[in-house]
């Protein structure tokens, strides 16, 4: 079962001036559906530079200030989140990842969300890569692949970045940022790495990193 608007839908991410404001309710709500089951938690992180223009754009208000309901991008914080979620259910074990990376983190964290070990071969780890990768550039990353398999994860990671930054479908992989101009991406962009830092060192999350 998969549900893009578990939390709630896009015109009401911002509800209160709050960045997810349902999110204690709808996971307290969860623990209740599921009461005899550990539940975990993965929360998949994005640049508010792009997550920004294209969840506003999904919504139905009229006007960013609108969807923002008096929030200045720049005081958006991930990490306000994930504090919250810790705070209301500090033993619930929570998984993060950036979307940005999940070409690159896909088969891992499909591992990670089944329980599954991180050295099992699993069907589907390369499905989003072959969605922004040319096929020309899919086909020649599988037979590398098949010819110099990767000892580690890493090692696969870095030859997946390589074949990426070839390949990549530049209108894949960039979006249109409509309500951004260059210094506000720009700002935005730092303050994200800065949070994602951040939440890294968490106690009690555990960050798939590239």
């Amino acid at each position: 079962m998969s549900n893009a608007n578990f939390i709630c839908v896009p015109n009401r991410i911002f509800d209160g001036g709050i960045l997810y404001e349902q999110a204690e309710a709808k996971i307290h709500a969860l623990h209740q559906l599921f009461p005899d089951d550990e539940i975990e938690l993965f929360l998949a992180l994005r640049n508010l530079a792009t997550f920004l223009p294209v969840t506003f754009a999904e919504s139905k208000a009229a006007t960013p200030k609108a969807y923002l309901q008096g929030l200045h991008p720049t005081q958006i914080r991930w990490s306000d989140l994930v504090r919250r979620i810790q705070g209301l259910l500090p033993m619930t074990p929570l998984t993060a990842a950036c979307n940005e990376d999940t070409p690159m983190i896909w088969a891992e964290i499909m591992r990670a969300m089944s329980g599954v070990d991180q050295d099992q071969k699993i069907t589907g780890g390369f499905d989003l890569l072959a969605s922004i990768m040319s096929d020309e550039g899919l086909n020649r990353f599988l037979n590398y692949l098949r010819i110099h398999s990767p000892k580690t994860e890493m090692q696969k990671r870095r030859v997946i970045a390589a074949f990426l930054d070839k390949y990549a479908q530049d209108d894949k992989v960039e979006e249109d940022m409509p309500v951004m101009t260059d210094d506000m991406v720009e700002e935005l962009s730092q303050i994200y790495e800065n949070d994602v830092a951040f939440i890294a060192q968490l106690p009690g999350v555990d960050f798939i990193i590239p």
